[in-house]
């Protein structure tokens, strides 16, 4: 099991968890959904960065016609 993690919330850390809280949710179950949620949303937020930095790369264009030309000639047989 991982180290207890101990921090200082701000007014605002308070007043989210309150809202979180609100249903009954344990501030344990609370705080471990929001690092879910950010972690899913910095995966989505690096994808797109990566997509964008490929869809920038003439090289990575280049290989993509490549393929697509490829299949096209495979798809004719």
């Amino acid at each position: 099991m991982a180290d207890p993690i101990t921090f200082r919330p701000t007014a605002e850390d308070a007043k989210n968890l309150a809202i979180l809280t609100a249903d009954g949710t344990s501030p344990t179950h609370a705080l471990r959904h929001a690092l879910e949620l950010a972690a899913h949303e910095k995966r989505q937020a690096d994808l797109r960065e990566d997509a964008a930095r490929l869809a920038a790369n003439p090289d990575y264009q280049a290989e993509i016609r490549a393929v697509r030309e490829e299949l096209d000639e495979l798809r004719a047989w």
